[in-house]
């Protein structure tokens, strides 16, 4: 419990700023409230010490970088990092060679983004979607996946102009997106088919297909093989890779309630959602596709894991639409009480760990060093 402290304290703040911003009714002190929770997120993750695991390669990469580097696109070179966090680094350290510099620039740039998308998207209340973020992936995502997180924010900024058929700004931020992470190559064939309304049966006839195939243990690699007639050799080699991970899929009693709660709200509320918030299609759809990427590449885990969280974003919207869209109040009451709580739940049980103790840069963090130690002594691969 000790290591969840702060980031209980965390999202206790945006709760309480969520409720506070919404019962407000003098506008500029609504405002006053959206500032300083951007203030609070800003500070507490562009200032954080050496948490989670991946910092130790990005402070490597960052104190060895040379300007040679940045001409280098060989994708199989295992030093290969994409041209556009590469020049980000290089600049920064011809400012201030410290890594931490570099993650104070990343997370100005992650969170203005952030908050832009946010606005675009008509979400005003930014402590409750703050909230969401900290909850579903948004540690690891600004801890851990440094480059990915950029490229998200720079593709969820994008979505406006699938909408508004906007091909060439489109398809520039996707480009500027990949300059950060390759798996930006995802957000491409979007623009053709991301904006196109479903029916509500549809949408929740492909969550049903999505997660029965999970549940029926079915791999997605290996019927594809099977059916585009690859041979034995390749179809008993995907079966060997994929079998002991199919074989031990694990259902969390928790995580499957939430994507079935969020999935039969969505479908309950669907034409509400639809007539009321703007962007709407595209949010759903990428919630679909959230549930595609996480439950039909189940058979390769950490892809299953990198490639869904590219559209978590909708998690953190759809959950404040779902709010919003309930007319009772004390109905609003109920289900943003049971989804405090739930996240309380959440945050508790996740971040338990040596590793993922919070400290502040502001505040005496811990140095590398003691870090070092605590990563090495405590970390285990498969957590």
């Amino acid at each position: 419990m000790i290591y969840s402290t702060a980031y209980l304290l965390l999202i206790t703040f945006f709760g309480l700023s969520a409720v506070l911003y919404d019962q407000e009714e003098d506008q500029n002190r609504k405002n006053n409230i959206a500032y300083f929770s951007v203030l609070v997120f800003f500070v507490f993750f562009a200032f954080r010490g050496y948490l989670y695991t991946d910092w130790q390669q990005y402070m490597m990469y960052f104190d060895k970088v040379e300007w040679k580097d940045f001409g280098n696109l060989d994708v199989t070179d295992s030093n290969f990092y994409e041209p556009g966090f590469v020049l980000l680094n290089l600049l920064c350290k011809s400012i201030i060679p410290d890594y931490t510099f570099l993650v104070f620039v990343c997370m100005t740039i992650d969170t203005v983004l952030f908050v832009r998308f946010l606005k675009k998207i008509g979400i005003n209340n930014l402590p409750f979607a703050f909230l969401l973020f900290v909850v579903f992936e948004g540690l690891i995502i600004m801890f851990n996946l440094l480059r990915n997180a950029t490229s998200l924010f720079i593709f969820m900024n994008a979505l406006e102009y699938i909408e508004r058929r906007k091909p060439l700004q489109y398809f520039s931020l996707c480009i500027l997106a990949l300059s950060f992470h390759l798996s930006s190559l995802v957000f491409f064939p979007l623009y053709f088919f991301l904006h196109r309304k479903l029916n509500r049966w549809v949408f929740l006839g492909l969550f049903v297909v999505f997660m029965g195939m999970y549940i029926s243990n079915i791999s997605v690699a290996l019927l594809f093989a099977k059916m585009l007639g690859f041979g034995d050799m390749l179809t008993n080699k995907i079966e060997a890779y994929t079998e002991g991970f199919t074989a031990a899929r694990l259902l969390s009693i928790s995580g499957t309630f939430e994507k079935i709660g969020i999935a039969i709200l969505v479908f309950i509320y669907y034409d509400e959602i639809s007539n009321r918030f703007n962007h709407s299609t595209i949010i759903i759809n990428s919630l679909l596709l959230y549930f595609f990427m996480y439950y039909l590449l189940a058979d390769f885990k950490t892809l299953s894991s990198r490639f869904s969280i590219l559209f978590i974003y909708s998690y953190w919207v759809i959950w404040i639409w779902l709010v919003k869209v309930l007319y009772i109040r004390s109905n609003r009451i109920l289900l943003g009480s049971i989804l405090f709580l739930y996240c309380f739940y959440i945050v508790a049980m996740n971040t338990n760990t040596p590793i993922q103790e919070y400290d502040n840069i502001l505040f005496n963090a811990k140095s590398y060093q003691e870090r070092q130690i605590i990563l090495n002594r405590t970390y285990k691969e498969d957590e």
